[in-house]
């Protein structure tokens, strides 16, 4: 049985050449890279409020460079709401 932060590695890493690419900018075969929670550059701050309910549903994990929900110490409630973790996001997509 996993642990509470059970899934794919702490982050992808773009094979060299791949482009990585806010959500907003994604298309098939980049990177994502997701803007931080807080204290976040204004480039951060304006893709965040670009993220609505309907994108972040189509956001493929597996593509994300950084997820720091996936580290051991991580506090998942940070991430995922409703007692969620990240098998139970990717099921409820």
């Amino acid at each position: 049985r996993g642990g509470p932060n059970d899934g794919p590695p702490l982050a992808f890493i773009p094979p060299p050449g791949c482009e990585v690419v806010w959500p907003s900018q994604y298309e098939p075969g980049k990177a994502i890279k997701l803007p931080r929670q807080t204290r976040v550059m204004p480039e951060e701050y304006k893709e965040f409020l670009a993220l609505g309910h309907g994108e972040v549903f189509e956001i493929e994990l597996d593509r994300v460079t950084d997820a720091p929900w996936r580290a051991p110490t991580a506090r998942i409630e940070d991430y995922f709401n409703y007692g969620m973790r990240e098998r139970d996001w990717r099921e409820y997509q």
